[in-house]
């Protein structure tokens, strides 16, 4: 690729992002980074979900293992959704930026040199609840 080609790309993505933070600073008073402004956080709660129940996932949070998020529930940027014990969040919640929800336990593998298998347990958030990172 030459030179011009990516001074090109490059003015492109620019004038993406600022277009972009423009909308996003318009439609919600919010400036995101640059990832978070190219996806779909209803799209991803679609995707999770398999469903239009209005579940919102931002782009930089992570989702693994046996999850159901509540219908017209908001999961912001940073967050990790752990749910290899299972983890059930209800429906009108909001999960704030930057939490952890994690249903396993590795204190006692790596305390015992992995002796210890890790330890797995259900976690559940009720409906109508907001979740803080503390």
């Amino acid at each position: 690729m030459s030179e011009e080609s990516i001074d090109r790309l490059h003015a492109d993505l620019r004038a993406l992002h600022e277009r972009l933070r423009g909308e996003t600073l318009g439609s919600y008073r919010r400036m995101n980074p640059f990832a978070e402004d190219l996806s779909d956080w209803k799209e991803r709660g679609r995707a999770w979900t398999g469903d239009d129940r209005g579940v919102t996932i931002y782009d930089s949070t992570s989702v693994v293992g046996d999850v159901e998020i509540g219908a017209e529930t908001w999961i912001g940027p940073y967050c990790s959704l752990d749910g290899t014990g299972e983890l059930r969040i209800g429906h009108h919640c909001s999960i704030s930026s930057g939490c952890e929800l994690i249903s396993h336990d590795t204190a006692r593998w790596a305390l015992s040199g992995g002796a210890e298998d890790y330890e797995y347990a259900p976690v559940s958030i009720g409906d109508c609840c907001f979740w803080a990172r503390g």
